[in-house]
């Protein structure tokens, strides 16, 4: 359920209106102790006050849709990562402008238990 909203924010906002081919990079790797998730778009992009504002994750005003593309989803994400690992740093989004597609970066500590990857349900 963390992927998710993610992976659809990029369908729907990076690549909904676009009129190139659509291309979506999915790539999870490990570099140290942490597991490295990165979701990247060839789409529309971020303009520059949308980014600044999901960088510094202003409040949606009261009574605006959550459908309209403001972020929530992607706050919603970060918030659950955060709070599940304890740390603030769990999410980065980028944006070379706009038509010049989006990335979301989550890095979050690979759990470890006796040398085997730990059940996050065990948790």
């Amino acid at each position: 359920m963390v992927l998710q909203p993610v992976i659809e924010n990029a369908l729907h906002h990076g690549l909904g209106g676009v009129e190139w081919e659509k291309h979506i990079w999915f790539l999870v790797k490990q570099e140290g102790e942490e597991a490295v998730i990165r979701i990247r778009d060839n789409g529309a992009g971020i303009g520059e006050e949308t980014l600044k504002g999901l960088r510094e994750e202003i409040p949606l005003p009261s009574g605006e849709k959550k459908d309209t593309g403001n972020g929530v989803g992607l706050a919603n994400v970060r918030e659950r990562l955060r709070l599940y690992f304890e740390r603030t740093d769990v999410m980065t989004i980028e944006s070379g402008g706009e038509g010049k597609g989006a990335q979301v970066t989550i890095r979050v500590p690979v759990l470890r238990r006796s040398g085997n990857v730990q059940d996050p349900d065990s948790r």
